[in-house]
Parts: structure tokens; C-alpha cells; sequence
């Protein structure tokens, strides 16, 4: 017995070193800069168009960094589930030598969070923030260098993530652009359409529900206004993000406000839908049913757990009585964890299973994102990238209790080969026939400058001897899973 156990205890070893190794092999990720050593430097003094000035440092990859640039008022308060309002001028010489708060979200380390324990509010609604990567070179220079700008928008099924586990350093500085990362408005907090906020809205942005979307649009505004400061050209701004940044994305190119704030586009691993108004603020038990984690069911449920009802029925009665001032006083005294507490999680530790981006025909175009791509004047016609990853459907697969099974409650085992690759093959290939190839068909007809590929990596090795059936996702496993410490992953 004790044999056994030694030997169990030497494969998990192995395996955590093995893994360890194989997933810095695949990405490039390392400790954030000390924070220490984070000391102004007089040559990254930047006098900003928009107002103020800041001052950076040194990046490790030889590039200059702002880091925690407000480009909003905080939306706390009255301003929570409100549209962004653009920030207060900065001073003489502001330092941005550290980042903002990441937007509120249940701590995982699928959102990049380490210093919060798993499964707890991680945070502050105070969170609009961006950050800056440019190459090094002097202010005068920076005026007159007019570089390519990049703006990265994070993933995490807009429910998790962050701008700070990103370094734009590498690619600013390999790649002679400018790189900006930006915060945006999460969960509930960032998409949510009730009729009680929409009561006393004074904008169509407010009553919306496109929170999130709109922080995009705001931060874009700032690029706009400020980012020739930093030695970036305003007119060439190419969005790009992965996963839900990548559907972002795609929302911007049908999204009216966004119009004029980018030249390109590209849409990695993401998706062109976008959920009805009645989707979002229907319940599940209505003819037909609504989408889960909808307005409705949310206040049904607070008003459950606040001990104000005994169940969702008699909740829905208690709702129907509040007026629409009364109840949109009740929601913005909800704390962060309070609301979370409301919805189911998927999967995936703290990501939030409710609607989001909302085809509300003001910030979000009104019909099928794929039938507007067909119009010429149903998007922002730029040219697009748009493509997915060979075997991304494995890594929710490898979540799956159904296809993987997890020896001593760790280590990772197919249960079925044939079944899981033969699984994988398919949705992955559907995937890219409707993530990717059909909105690039519909697009090319009204705007032909548009690209799609496939991410292919086939070098994995086996692991203990055989083959790996799991490919990426066990790499992508063990990054998360087996870091001991905060990572950062560098956009390269």
C-alpha cells in the first residue's frame, strides 16, 4: 500500500514538473515586473492631447509603459449600469507606474487572479483603466512617430479577466506599434438590461444595458483623444481580442457608436451574436423561455437570498410591487458578491452564465450580427482577421466529467480516446465554419479586404510515454492550475 503511494505521489511530481514545463514552452509568461522596480523614468514624460501629462517607465521588454490611465469616471454609485462618463483631467505630471483595480469578478486563475483565494469577489468597481506600451524614444520623437496602434480587449466570457495579465511590451516593441490594454465593466456589472434602470435613463447608452460595450467605446474615445501622445497614429487602430474579447470585438463592428474609432479589426476565437432585449430581461419560466441568468430571474433571486421572499414565485410578486425608483435603489445596493451570489457558474470557476451584449439598436445593431455583416450599411465596414484555434473546443472538453476523468482527483485521463478526439474534431469544425467562415463569406460581399485562418500546433510531445489525447488543453491546464505564482502573459 505504501508502495503504491509512493508511486502515486512520484507521477504527480513528475506530471506538475512535466506540465510545468511543456506549458512555459507554449506560452510566454513570467513574473510581472517587481513593482519596485518600477521607477519613473524623465524620458517617458508624455504631454497627452486630450489634457495632463503622464509619466512611465521602463518596460522589461525594452519598451516604455503607462500603466492604470483612467478613461472614465469610476461607475460606482449613481454611475453603476449608467453609461461611461469621460474622467477628470489628469495633473502636470501624473505617475502610471502601477495598474488599476481589475473590474469585480469571482477569483480564478482562468481569469488570471492568484492573489484572491478561488471562488471569492476579487476587485473594485473602480476599475477603468488602460495601459500603454510603446517602443522607446524620446518625447519629441514619440510626437511625431504616428505608429500603428493595437488595442487589446481581453477574454474571459466577459466575466473574468483582466488588462494587467497582459504585457503589450514584447509586441510593441518587436513589432515598432503602439499597444494599449484596456479594463472593461464585467458580468451583471457590465451587461444588464432591467426596466427599473431604464426608468429614469437620460440616454439610449443608459438604458441600453451594453455597459461593457459602451467602457470599449469610451476607452477607444481616449485612444482617439490621446494615444498621438504616446507616438500612435489615431487614424490607424486595429481592435483585436480573443474569446469573449474576440466577440467584443465583433460587436464593435456592428455597434453605431463605434464607427470611425478603429481601421481594423481581428476576431480571434470569437463570435458574431448578440442577445435580443426580451432575452435579456424575460424569465426562464416565460413562453418561450428567456435566457438564464436574465434581469428577471437576478432580482428574484437577491430578493430570495435577502430573506425577502421564500421562493422565486413569491419573489416575482415581491418585484412587481416595488416601483421602478425603489427597485433600482435595491439593485445599486448590492454589493458585487451579492450580485455574483445570484448566478450559477459553468465550467469553469467564476465565469457567470448570463446575457450579454444586447442588440438594443443604439449601441448594438438590431437584427442577426451575421445578416447585418451582409448590408453595407449594417457595419463598420474595415478589414477584418478573423479565425479560431485547431483544437480550442479540447479545453472545455477537458472540463467535461463526461470525456475526462481526474486520477486521485488531479491528474487528467480520457475516458474515451476515439470519443474525445472524434468530439473535438467535429466541434471544431463547426466552430470555424460558423465562427469564422461564414461571417468572413457574408463579409467579403460588402467589404473585401477580409482574412481568415486557423491556429495550428501540433508539436505537443507525449506525456509519460503516451500520447497526449488532451493536446492543448493540458497545457493550458497546467498554466493555470499549477502556477504558484501571478503570471503575465506577454501579446507577442
Amino acid at each position: 500500500m505504501l508502495r503504491k503511494i509512493g508511486i502515486a505521489v512520484l507521477i504527480l511530481v513528475l506530471l506538475g514538473g512535466v506540465a510545468v514545463w511543456r506549458a512555459r514552452k507554449l506560452m510566454v509568461a513570467a513574473a510581472p515586473v517587481p513593482v519596485e522596480s518600477r521607477v519613473a523614468d524623465l524620458a517617458t514624460l508624455r504631454a497627452l492631447p486630450g489634457g495632463g501629462s503622464v509619466l512611465g517607465f521602463a518596460g522589461r521588454y525594452g519598451s516604455h509603459a503607462w500603466l492604470g490611465i483612467p478613461y472614465a469616471k469610476p461607475p460606482v454609485g449613481p454611475l453603476r449600469w449608467r453609461a461611461p462618463v469621460p474622467p477628470d483631467p489628469l495633473g502636470i505630471k501624473e505617475e502610471a507606474l502601477a495598474f488599476g483595480s481589475i473590474c469585480p469578478q469571482i477569483a480564478s486563475p482562468f481569469g488570471g487572479v492568484y492573489d484572491v483565494p478561488q471562488g471569492q469577489v476579487a476587485g473594485s468597481e473602480d476599475c477603468l483603466y488602460l495601459n500603454v506600451y510603446a517602443p522607446e524614444m524620446t518625447g519629441s520623437d514619440a510626437r511625431s512617430a504616428r505608429l500603428p496602434v493595437m488595442v487589446w480587449i481581453h477574454g474571459g466570457g466577459n466575466s473574468v479577466g483582466h488588462a494587467s495579465f497582459y504585457d503589450g511590451g514584447r509586441l510593441a516593441e518587436s513589432e515598432d506599434v503602439v499597444v494599449v490594454t484596456i479594463n472593461y465593466r464585467l458580468g451583471p456589472l457590465g451587461w444588464l438590461r432591467h426596466a427599473a434602470l431604464r426608468a429614469d435613463a437620460s440616454s439610449a447608452d443608459d438604458a441600453s444595458g451594453n455597459f461593457g460595450t459602451l467602457d470599449l467605446i469610451r476607452a477607444l474615445h481616449w485612444v482617439r483623444e490621446n494615444i498621438a501622445g504616446f507616438g500612435g497614429d489615431p487614424g490607424n487602430v486595429t481592435i483585436f481580442g480573443e474569446s469573449a474579447g474576440g466577440r467584443n470585438v465583433a460587436s464593435l463592428l456592428i455597434s453605431p457608436r463605434a464607427a470611425g474609432l478603429f481601421q481594423r479589426a481581428i476576431v480571434q476565437s470569437g463570435g458574431f451574436y448578440a442577445i435580443t432585449p426580451e432575452d435579456a430581461e424575460g424569465a426562464q419560466d416565460d413562453t418561450p423561455p428567456r435566457a438564464p441568468g436574465n434581469a428577471t430571474d437576478l432580482v428574484a433571486q437577491l430578493l430570495v437570498n435577502d430573506g425577502r421572499a421564500p421562493d422565486r414565485a413569491a419573489a416575482k410578486a415581491e418585484a412587481a410591487k416595488l416601483g421602478a425608483a425603489e427597485l433600482a435603489t435595491y439593485l445599486r445596493s448590492k454589493t458585487p458578491a451579492e450580485i455574483f451570489r445570484a448566478y450559477g457558474k459553468d465550467a469553469f470557476e467564476g465565469l457567470l452564465q448570463f446575457p450579454n451584449v444586447f442588440a438594443d439598436g443604439d449601441v448594438v445593431a438590431s437584427g442577426d450580427p451575421i445578416e447585418l455583416l451582409g448590408r453595407p450599411d449594417g457595419w463598420n465596414r474595415v478589414p477584418v482577421m478573423i479565425g479560431t484555434t485547431k483544437n480550442e473546443d479540447k479545453l472545455f472538453l477537458f472540463a467535461d466529467p463526461r470525456y475526462v476523468r481526474r486520477l486521485f482527483g488531479v491528474v487528467p485521463r480520457v475516458r474515451d480516446s476515439d470519443q474525445f478526439l472524434a468530439t473535438a474534431d467535429a466541434l471544431a469544425t463547426m466552430w470555424k465554419a460558423t465562427g469564422a467562415d461564414r461571417p468572413a463569406d457574408t463579409m467579403w460581399h460588402t467589404q473585401p479586404n477580409v482574412y481568415v485562418y486557423r491556429f495550428d500546433w501540433d508539436e505537443e510531445p507525449a506525456l509519460l510515454g503516451r500520447e497526449d489525447a488532451l493536446g492543448q488543453a493540458t497545457v493550458i491546464d497546467a498554466l493555470y492550475r499549477s502556477a504558484a505564482e501571478r503570471k503575465v502573459v506577454s501579446l507577442s
